[in-house]
């Protein structure tokens, strides 16, 4: 996640430290699902740590170069169901996935 100076709303939070085991402590409080926004290697972390149970990945048609790749070199095996996908009309494409 990247960190601001807009500091937390609500139930927004931005954690730039510990974020494993932030997570893990979040998900043992009552509430809602938690939705996070990373990249390559928020979720590599999240996955390595078996915290992850449904995707929405969206690709964008836009070349970025070499960029940070989505998921670890070295993932653990793990199966995902397609649930749905979209296409906006500014061509990028939404795909969902859950753990099965």
């Amino acid at each position: 996640m990247i960190f601001n100076d807009w500091g937390e709303k609500e139930n927004i939070k931005f954690i730039t430290d510990n974020i494993v085991e932030t997570i893990e402590a979040l998900c043992q409080q009552s509430g809602k699902n938690i939705w996070l926004f990373g990249g390559g290697k928020t979720i590599s972390m999240l996955l390595e740590a078996d915290l992850v149970d449904e995707m929405r990945i969206f690709y964008v048609p836009t070349m970025l170069g070499k960029g940070t790749p989505l998921f670890p070199a070295h993932p653990q095996r793990s199966k995902w169901k397609l649930t749905g996908s979209k296409t906006y009309n500014n061509n990028i494409l939404e795909v969902n996935y859950i753990k099965e």
